[in-house]
């Protein structure tokens, strides 16, 4: 469910910036954060003792199929947008051909759908968890959080975490390793047996990300303090039956929208509408999407490339 919550402030904060308007959650990006840590937390949960049987290629091909269908879809319309512009077939051709293996172009920007970004680095994370995250120990987790951090603070300074794309790419590394391995020490530390209030963690998301881009400078107490408990209240979600059905709704709807509102945004600024009513359109269309094909598609997908269905499976 914090997915989806988190999902929907990144595409609420696009449409505005897309339509050049100062939004009041600019720092929306933490969410991206938000969703390294959880990421860590749920692969650790899900997959860390089968990592060993299954190898780095078997893994990281799964989660490919896993993110693939959505993907292939914005792309699919960001490459119409581009031919219909009068951009150059074969320059658009070979953006699209990059973004279905998931890779910027060499200036480390993803042309065909911006948001891509962090799923690139989500994948390089995954890798990293595979070959050498999966062997350290807790405390040696601790010390690559900290690495990381002091190398973006270092490199790029204390007040922002805006970083992975463009000339700050390689800064993408140590952003994501960062939360990432804080997703996986929680879950061994933790064991998911701490739960925090469920309904904390649907106010403290938004309202984190909100207190930031007013204040202009909190993105690392957000990242490394306020994420890691709004993880563990959200926890509360998979115990409390009553949120069951919506987290679930929520949780398999936000891929779709992360992976689809930036186009489906583009489209509609693009023939003159509000930026508002560009917002709705991608809540609209990723609905659509998540309810008719999602789930079908990354089935077939998977089925195809002969891995288990398991591998669908993916927390709110």
């Amino acid at each position: 469910m914090l997915r989806g919550i988190a999902a929907i402030v990144v595409a609420f904060n696009h449409a505005a910036d897309l339509a050049g308007l100062p939004s009041f959650v600019s720092r929306s990006y933490l969410a991206v954060d938000f969703f390294f840590l959880l990421s860590g937390f749920v692969i650790a949960a899900t997959f860390e003792t089968r990592m060993s049987a299954m190898g780095v290629v078997r893994f990281l091909h799964a989660r490919w199929f896993r993110l693939l269908p959505m993907i292939a879809m914005g792309v699919a319309i960001s490459a119409a947008i581009y031919l219909g512009s009068g951009a150059n077939p074969y320059l658009t051709a070979a953006c699209a051909a990059l973004a279905l293996a998931f890779l910027p172009m060499s200036n480390g920007i993803f042309y065909m759908n911006n948001p891509m970004w962090s799923v690139h680095f989500e994948l390089v994370a995954n890798a990293a968890h595979t070959i050498f995250l999966r062997r350290i120990s807790s405390a040696g987790l601790a010390l690559v959080a900290i690495g990381c951090l002091t190398t973006i603070v270092f490199a790029h300074g204390w007040r922002d975490m805006d970083v992975g794309q463009g000339d700050r790419y390689l800064l993408g590394i140590p952003r994501v390793l960062m939360s990432y391995s804080l997703g996986i020490l929680l879950w061994r530390v933790n064991a998911a047996t701490a739960r925090g209030p469920a309904w904390l963690a649907f106010i403290l998301l938004p309202l984190a990300i909100l207190i930031a881009s007013q204040l202009g400078w909190a993105d690392y107490i957000v990242v490394l303090l306020l994420n890691p408990i709004i993880l563990l209240c959200g926890l509360g979600f998979d115990e409390d039956s009553s949120y069951r059905p919506i987290a679930s709704f929520i949780g398999a709807w936000s891929f779709p929208l992360y992976a689809l509102h930036w186009p489906v945004q583009d489209i509609a600024l693009g023939s003159g509408q509000s930026w508002l009513a560009a917002f709705a359109w991608s809540i609209g269309v990723s609905l659509a999407v998540g309810l008719l094909l999602d789930r079908r598609v990354r089935a077939a997908s998977l089925a195809s490339s002969g891995l288990k269905l398991a591998f669908l499976r993916r927390r709110s």
